[in-house]
């Protein structure tokens, strides 16, 4: 339930954020489809319109689509496009698997393994929420080694949606005797 003068209705940036669907869904607020999440490895965030959110009761939906036949529907497309780059996995009869699973984004052992059946599970297992700010957030930083015997790293971030982009290029002014693992406080 969202009150009058409620963040989620006054903020200028708004997100509905799903850390965890397994694997192919649809994400709607108030009857209005607002993703198609496909892999169950990446987090969703998807920026709401103005005016979609509303003051009093507002509902979101998660509708989760069969993996198997998101598989199938997949690994068809692929081959009307060109049978010839599509790789067409059809498992070995011992995995007891399906067919296609290899165009999902899903974890593996999900679609059969040789010691285990293929239940395809499907499911939300991570937090869904609305998040609300006004001012730049930087959620995740990665390091990357540029050349480790110089002792350079690029600092950067994946707020390009999964895409690193370098931000600042960091020199140790001494090295130490351990490279990784510290607690960064010799920088």
């Amino acid at each position: 339930m969202l009150c009058p003068g409620s963040p989620a209705l006054n903020s200028s940036i708004v997100q509905l954020v799903a850390l965890g669907i397994d694997t192919v869904g649809e994400l709607s607020i108030n009857n209005r489809t607002v993703a198609w999440p496909t892999n169950q490895f990446r987090r969703v965030r998807i920026p709401l319109m103005p005016g979609l959110l509303r003051a009093g009761p507002n509902t979101v939906s998660v509708l989760l689509k069969s993996k198997v036949l998101a598989a199938k529907s997949a690994m068809h497309a692929c081959n009307q496009i060109d049978p010839k780059y599509c790789p067409e996995k059809v498992p070995n009869p011992v995995e007891h698997g399906f067919d296609g699973f290899n165009f999902l984004r899903t974890i593996p052992c999900s679609a059969g393994w040789d010691w285990g059946i293929a239940i395809s599970p499907v499911g939300i297992f991570r937090p869904l929420f609305i998040q609300t700010f006004d001012t730049a957030v930087i959620r995740d930083i990665a390091v990357t080694p540029v050349s480790p015997q110089l002792n350079e790293f690029k600092l950067g971030d994946d707020s390009s949606g999964g895409e690193y982009e370098p931000a600042l290029l960091l020199r140790r002014s001494a090295a130490p005797a351990l490279a990784w693992g510290g607690s960064g406080a010799d920088w």
